[in-house]
């Protein structure tokens, strides 16, 4: 799930289903509803990448205050690239570790690897300066919006 009013970064959560028997999510929040465990963490860590977020700052609502509001249509917006069987492991590791640790841009810059590795497929030789880039985007993406209500 997701909360729908963002004042910094869009952060995604997860609960595993499987954990306990049932949730209730208010409307505050969008939710994604994934029936396979196994899909679970490498969906979390895909979400949280800086990919999906440089993706929400361009397309959601930007609020007074300089909130960011994320609908269950921008969500449906959201684009991948094909990912191979070794990418998905790699990905699933990640959502483990996102899911224990508090935020970390180091293990959210190791899923940006994965997506753009699988985007750019044989120009991978780029990819540390492309996701330098992308989060220095989304760092000036997100000071933008803040700065516009202000």
């Amino acid at each position: 799930f997701v909360p729908r009013i963002n004042n910094g970064e869009v952060e995604f959560f997860g609960i595993n289903k499987s954990k306990i028997d049932s949730v209730v999510v208010d409307a505050n929040f969008s939710t994604i509803c994934i029936n396979n465990n196994d899909d679970f963490y490498c969906i979390l860590a895909i979400l949280n990448s800086n990919w999906t977020k440089f993706i929400l700052e361009d397309i959601c609502t930007k609020f007074g205050g300089g909130a960011l509001k994320v609908e269950a249509i921008h969500l449906k917006k959201l684009f991948y690239p094909k990912f191979d069987k070794e990418q998905l492991e790699i990905l699933n590791k990640i959502g483990k570790k996102m899911a224990r640790m508090s935020r970390n841009h180091h293990i959210e810059k190791s899923a940006d690897n994965i997506i753009l590795k699988a985007l750019l497929g044989s120009a991978s030789h780029k990819i540390d300066e492309t996701v330098d880039i992308l989060e220095k985007k989304l760092i000036e993406m997100i000071n933008e919006r803040k700065l516009l209500w202000k």
